[in-house]
């Protein structure tokens, strides 16, 4: 299976620590193009093909538009950006953002990368962590979100992100009954029939990192760069306990 990358921000800088440098992406993307790489999309992702990669972005902030998208243009690279309904043309209000907020992509903008080639998939309707809410929620969570992004794009919505990660069998079960065929979470060990992992890029990454982050899965560099990966990601859980504990505070 070809590497799959995960991205959240392309910008100068973000207190979240999920996010790279616009020179830190040119340099990545530059290192796969002059290496021979191609992308692929979710669709082909069975097919076995040498020195082809899956780009995600989870959230579509508005800076992939003028900071990724751009970069990729040039080298000829397409990738998945996952919009969260509710927050298309808003600001990462779900987010611990430390006073920093950041907008996210318009529908015109992702109209825009629809017709280069790029895909839309689904991060919710409202970015919660599923498997803290009711089953019903989450079906309307899946559910919801697809309609209104195939709505307001005219574009198919087959792929869903987890939001932090964060899923079980029950929502996997969910995801087949609204209708995607695929989808993603943030922990690069995980590979079942429904969901993928993928391989975290951060801004902590150097380019020797990121080289050995697209290597095969039984060396020890990219086992160390999985595990780091994945580790990241664990922080994104403490986003519940934060937000219950700035709601707690506003009420009393």
């Amino acid at each position: 299976m070809a590497p799959i990358l995960l991205y959240h921000k392309v910008c100068n800088f973000d207190p979240s620590g999920t996010w790279v440098t616009p020179s830190q992406f040119e340099q990545q993307m530059r290192y796969l193009h002059e290496n021979g790489y191609s992308t692929i999309t979710p669709y082909e992702i069975s097919e076995k093909k040498e020195k082809t990669v899956i780009i995600t972005f989870d959230d579509a902030y508005e800076d992939f538009y003028y900071n990724a998208f751009p970069c990729m243009q040039k080298y000829g690279f397409k990738a998945v950006l996952f919009a969260i309904s509710k927050y298309v043309g808003q600001d990462n209000s779900w987010d611990v953002n430390f006073g920093a907020k950041k907008k996210l992509m318009n529908w015109e903008q992702l109209r825009e990368v629809i017709k280069h080639g790029f895909i839309i998939g689904s991060h919710t309707v409202t970015h919660p962590e599923l498997t803290r809410i009711p089953i019903e929620q989450v079906k309307q969570e899946l559910l919801n979100s697809k309609i209104e992004l195939e709505d307001k794009l005219n574009s198919k919505i087959d792929f869903i992100s987890y939001p932090f990660g964060s899923y079980n069998q029950n929502i996997v079960k969910v995801v087949q009954e609204t209708g995607y065929k695929l989808s993603f979470t943030s922990s690069p060990f995980i590979k079942e029939n429904m969901v993928i992992g993928r391989m975290g890029i951060y801004i902590i990454d150097t380019l020797i990192d990121f080289k050995f982050k697209l290597s095969k899965e039984n060396n020890i560099p990219y086992l160390f760069e999985a595990i780091k990966s994945h580790t990241i990601n664990l922080f994104s859980h403490g986003t519940w306990i934060w937000k219950n504990f700035e709601s707690f505070f506003k009420l009393h």
